[in-house]
């Protein structure tokens, strides 16, 4: 009896420790005021995890605040107190740690505020109705309205956000706003009845129920809600508007799922998740080119063009994933004041992928309004910025139909912009370092719709998951996923002819060519054949023969841009999906020459197909000049110095000046300055200063006027 009871309290501890060892974490932290140091009392610090709430504090007298028993991974931590700017920082918390996050909060606030009304009565007052505010999809602050259906939110920080209304029996609505410290924007809505909702249960692959999954709701890569499971498996979104949504089901230990649910009025759409077990892992750090930290960088998932989820690096510019599903992705990193990059990543089960970014400074902005054509500001708007085929940004425009989207890398985009209830528009658009472009947009009435509905040919089943991809010409304008029917639906189209693409996992694509009308929704369905080809390699760079990461990989049927890919950080790639023919395949990454080459398909083969890209040298980092009188006895020299900061690039030959447009002289790598003599002092000299390399390529050029 004495060992069975010895035995007993062993395997009592020994379940103890596992769950210590293995299941907790703790968050602690300081919270003090940026102008006087001082600690603040009464301060709520949240902590959320792939978007969800999962616990809170308020800080003591001395700031101090304890979030304790949570299950270690990437969180972010939301601060805030009435009269100081909600501030969030990224914490990676691990197994039997306690990770400290510290605050400084200013003071220097800036208030949204307005008044929510029913849209079929104007002047409607609607209480209750919760206002959620979003930056860099973190959810920084809420409020519900009063009586008279007004709400103001007076602690936010000077910048971007995304303002999401709701209320019991109305049509979730979100618009973009713009912070200025100090003064209020204001910002009205009028929500419409009749909303749908998405109901489901999550289980897991014996269909056992799974607790406390994170559901994200997205529509056109705009988070606007969030929930979680219950203890039975069970949740339900309301309020949402008619319209296509994704759906993102992430739970601790399992793998992601996203799915397609297209909502309709006053109707319930099912969405059900079967997670699988052993997920994998996207994880790295963010720096700068000197290899220093960026805390607070925005770090997004992309399986294709849908968001999947969302992070922030925290103090050491670390970040993890830890739900996700084998695939492959799109990591995308953006910072303020640099220039946002992205990297292909393939996803192993139980395996850790790093990625790892270094961005670049000095980026560009991309600005402008959105109007009817009637000059009437569009509210809500969504302005989507494509590289290639991959989403890099979106915005939403705010009351006034404004829009600013900061951090691009210098490159041409395309942008693209929809309303509900207008035909979408899109312009090419080139980015220059420190300036901002101009881009506005003319929304027009009437678009036409495209639906249908994709199976396999061999069996006729339908295909959930199946992504469809809408080009006119080579722009990607807008895609969709099909639903548990195989059903699709792409809206706001303008009168055009577009090439329409249906890709699915472990089946060839298929496009077709279609006539959209305006005020007309046209029909095109899809049927895939099964045993796909598969392309695949690596690119390198030429220089130092390493993988180049970033590349984009097009495959060409003839003049139809039929798949895409990115390459990881090894400078791999793999497409899976590709039909049996001869293509053209493209590889093309900033600051390298592209390249093409043809590849054969063979239905159930991989094809390999490596790229060597010639490198393009970087810019110098800065240029300066001045002009220095030299007098020397009688006569004078008038030198135009030029000062230049290296250019950070391997392989340089040596730097160019021009004057005038004209070569005065090449230097070598080592040599930062130049002095032209003997310069008329009334005449304007302009000098330009680029890099090459032992390739023969020439960076950008630096100029200055000296006089």
């Amino acid at each position: 009896m004495l060992k069975k009871i010895h035995v007993f309290y062993l395997s009592l501890l020994f379940m103890i420790i596992n769950v210590s060892a293995f299941s907790l974490a703790d968050l602690d932290g300081k919270v003090t005021d940026a102008n006087t140091s001082s600690p603040i009392s009464g301060a709520i610090v949240t902590a959320y995890r792939n978007g969800v709430f999962v616990d809170s504090d308020t800080t003591d007298a001395n700031g101090d605040y304890s979030i304790i028993d949570l299950k270690p991974g990437q969180y972010v931590v939301v601060a805030s107190k009435a009269g100081y700017e909600t501030a969030f920082e990224g914490g990676m918390l691990r197994n039997n740690q306690t990770t400290t996050v510290n605050f400084s909060l200013e003071s220097n606030t800036g208030t949204i505020a307005g008044q929510v009304t029913e849209e079929a009565n104007p002047g409607t007052p609607i209480s209750g109705a919760s206002i959620d505010i979003y930056q860099a999809d973190v959810l920084v602050a809420s409020t519900t309205t009063n009586p008279s259906g007004n709400y103001s939110v007076a602690t936010l920080s000077p910048g971007s956000y995304i303002v999401v209304s709701s209320a019991l029996g109305f049509e979730t609505d979100f618009i973009g706003a713009t912070v200025v410290a100090s003064q209020t924007t204001t910002l009205n809505f009028a929500l419409e009845a009749n909303p749908g909702s998405i109901t489901g249960t999550v289980i897991n692959s014996g269909a056992a129920p799974i607790e406390d999954a994170a559901i994200l709701i997205f529509q056109d890569n705009t988070l606007i809600d969030t929930t979680s499971s219950d203890v039975n498996g069970t949740y339900q979104v309301l309020g949402l508007a008619p319209g296509s949504y994704s759906v993102v089901a992430l739970a601790v230990d399992f793998q992601s799922q996203i799915k397609s649910a297209i909502v309709l009025a006053a109707a319930a759409t099912t969405v059900n998740f079967t997670l699988a077990a052993d997920p994998g892992i996207i994880a790295g750090r963010v720096t700068d080119t000197s290899n220093n930290p960026i805390s607070r960088a925005e770090v997004d998932v992309f399986l294709g063009s849908d968001l999947i989820t969302s992070t922030i690096t925290d103090s050491n510019g670390e970040y993890d994933f830890e739900e996700l599903s084998p695939a492959s992705y799109i990591v995308v990193a953006k910072a303020e004041d640099f220039q946002t990059d992205l990297i292909g990543a393939t996803v192993v089960s139980n395996q850790t992928t790093i990625v790892n970014f270094s961005l670049f400074a000095d980026p560009g902005t991309l600005s402008g309004k959105v109007t009817d054509n009637l000059s009437v500001a569009i509210p809500g708007a969504v302005v989507a910025v494509f590289e290639g085929t991959n989403l890099i940004d979106t915005a939403l425009s705010d009351s006034l139909g404004n829009y600013q989207i900061t951090g691009l890398a210098p490159a041409s985009y395309t942008v693209v912009a929809t309303a509900e209830d207008f035909q979408l528009a899109f312009a090419s658009v080139a980015i220059v370092s420190n300036q901002t472009t101009t881009q506005n947009f003319t929304l027009l009435p009437d678009p036409g719709t495209i639906n249908g509905q994709v199976t396999a040919t061999t069996g006729g089943a339908p295909i959930e998951g199946a992504t469809i991809l809408v080009f006119q010409g080579s722009n990607l304008i807008d895609h969709a996923l099909t639903d548990s029917s195989g059903n699709y639906e792409v809206t706001s189209l303008a009168p055009a002819t577009y090439t329409v693409i249906a890709g699915a996992e472990n089946f060839q694509l298929d496009f077709a060519s279609v006539a959209v009308l305006a005020n007309q929704t046209i029909p095109q369905n899809f049927s895939l054949d099964a045993d796909p080809g598969i392309l695949s390699g690596q690119v390198t760079d030429l220089g130092t023969s390493l993988g180049v990461a970033g590349v984009q990989i097009e495959v060409f049927d003839g003049s139809v841009l039929i798949s895409s890919a990115v390459t990881d950080s090894s400078g791999n790639y793999e497409i899976d999906n590709l039909p049996a023919g001869t293509f053209t395949v493209n590889a093309s990454a900033n600051n390298y020459v592209s390249n093409s080459s043809p590849a054969t398909i063979v239905a159930s083969q991989t094809t390999t197909l490596d790229f060597v890209l010639t490198p393009i040298p970087l810019a110098v980092g800065s240029l300066a000049g001045a002009v220095i009188p030299n007098r020397f006895l009688t006569q004078t020299d008038r030198i135009h110095r030029l000062i230049w900061t290296e250019s950070n690039s391997t392989n340089l030959r040596e730097y160019r000046i021009k004057r005038n447009s004209v070569i005065i002289q090449n230097v070598s790598p080592s040599t930062l300055k130049y002095d032209d003599h003997n310069r008329n002092g009334n005449v304007a000299d302009t000098y330009i200063v680029t890099a090459l390399n032992s390739f023969g390529q020439e960076s950008d050029p630096r100029s200055i006027t000296l006089k």
